[in-house]
């Protein structure tokens, strides 16, 4: 499990400039620093997950934002003990599950092969980091049982 806070999430409407302007932002990431970008294109809208120093890197897009929000941050859940989460059914509802018996908003939820992040208030981090923690112990436990 690791956190990182200073996470901004943005939304945009979707058109040529705005998909021109987040294709060249990756090149501009510090990668090695573990810095945040998430892009998750919708039909017709962009949204945006980063670190909130690189918000200047937003600003050729800022006339096509529908929502921006701040003071948020991400806890990743990362498959170090080896299980291919889309081969469990029901894996991130479990986790998603867990997060919201705790009354915790979860803003956005991106996934890959081998990481679960969620992006959640940074008031609300240390109780999604807690809660998770616990449940991936246990469910490991209970999966290595089978």
């Amino acid at each position: 499990l690791s956190t990182k806070n200073d996470i901004i999430h943005v939304t945009f409407k979707r058109n040529q400039n705005v998909v021109s302007q987040i294709s060249k932002i990756s090149a501009k990431i510090q990668w090695d620093n573990e810095e945040i970008f998430f892009v998750n294109q919708g039909s017709g809208e962009i949204t945006v997950i980063l670190d909130k120093k690189n918000k200047q890197l937003l600003e050729g897009c800022n006339q096509y934002t529908t929502e921006y929000t701040k003071n948020l941050a991400i806890l990743s859940l990362k498959e170090s003990f080896q299980l291919e989460g889309r081969d469990i059914p029901g894996l991130y509802a479990y986790f998603i599950n867990q997060i919201a018996r705790k009354g915790i908003n979860i803003i956005e939820l991106v996934s890959t092969l081998s990481q679960l992040t969620f992006v959640v208030s940074e008031n609300d981090i240390t109780r999604a980091y807690e809660v998770i923690n616990e449940k991936v112990i246990i469910f490991v436990s209970n999966w290595l049982v089978f």
